[in-house]
């Protein structure tokens, strides 16, 4: 009968002491990796944008598209969107390509979004449709 277990012989316990020790190095890189990539995901998460609330809309407007039946205003300024409304609504704002790139629901008043990069959006607000250009 052989025996699997650890050597008596001085080579064969090192055989077996690097073979724990690579197994170990192995399982740690892996390890590494998948805190590396947790904390890449919880930093990305974190680090979403968000629609933040101000006092008023901006004094220059760029573009502006009010929407008479449900009183709100979308305004662009200074790579920021503002959405004024006395209602809670839902906005979702797409890359032209279709990326959604927010979705929140703000309660009534005034909030504006900042857009990382110039291009053309498209706003959706309820049933309704907004390009807007930054």
């Amino acid at each position: 009968m052989t025996d699997y277990c650890f050597p008596t012989s001085r080579s064969g316990s090192f055989f077996v002491t690097w073979k724990i020790f690579t197994i170990f190095a192995l399982n740690m890189r892996r390890l590494i990796v998948i805190l590396f990539l947790s904390l890449t995901v919880a930093l990305a998460v974190g680090a979403t944008q968000r629609w933040e609330e101000v006092d008023a809309l901006p004094g220059i407007q760029l573009q502006q598209d009010a929407m008479d039946e449900d009183s709100v205003v979308v305004t662009v300024s200074d790579g920021y969107i503002y959405v004024s409304s006395e209602e809670r609504l839902i906005v979702r704002v797409f890359s032209i390509l279709g990326q959604l790139i927010s979705r929140e629901e703000l309660p009534g008043g005034t909030y504006r979004f900042r857009m990382r990069s110039r291009g053309i959006y498209v706003v959706k607000i309820g049933t309704r449709t907004i390009r807007i250009t930054i």
